[in-house]
């Protein structure tokens, strides 16, 4: 794709942005992941208490409870229903107070939920997870001393987001 009223040396969309990024003082191109960052991380194991429940935020029952208790301060922003795509929306004010309200259900033994577990705005194949540490959940959870995040290489899971999203790392 060429462009004519392009002021710099680039001719295609890819190279415009490179430009762009270039005098932004980025130093990859876009699409480009600084496998660097994997230096300063570590992948750690958490083991979740043995009892316990994680509300499915997307499951019907669910957001049928979120329709019929919807918080005082979305009504006041106007909002008159609840649908899976209000769950998976960028207004976090919005996913904030829903999550706050299903915190504070009671399941029907009475206890409240330990967590959530909700879908990824970046597809379905990925599942999120949410752990409020309240009620001595925080006590309960094991986390192991970490490993090392691996390059894509010889982490097949990177390797796995990086094609997904068609990114590369350098």
């Amino acid at each position: 794709m060429l462009f004519d009223d392009a002021g710099g040396a680039a001719v295609t969309v890819e190279e415009l942005i490179a430009e762009d990024w270039a005098a932004l003082g980025k130093r990859l191109a876009p699409h480009v992941v600084d496998v660097n960052w994997l230096d300063e991380f570590r992948l750690y194991t958490m083991t979740l208490p043995q009892q316990g429940w994680l509300v499915d935020s997307e499951h019907s029952r669910t957001v049928t409870f979120l329709q019929e208790n919807i918080p005082l301060a979305l009504w006041e922003r106007g909002v008159q229903g609840v649908t899976v795509s209000d769950l998976r929306s960028e207004d976090r004010f919005l996913t904030t107070h829903l999550a706050e309200r299903l915190a504070r259900a009671r399941l029907t033994e009475g206890h409240t939920a330990i967590g959530l577990r909700y879908g990824s705005k970046h597809g379905s194949d990925w599942d999120c997870w949410t752990v409020w540490l309240r009620n001595g959940v925080n006590t309960s959870i094991a986390v192991d001393a970490g490993e090392p995040v691996h390059p894509p290489e010889r982490n097949p899971i990177l390797a796995k987001v990086l094609d997904t999203y068609n990114l590369s790392a350098q």
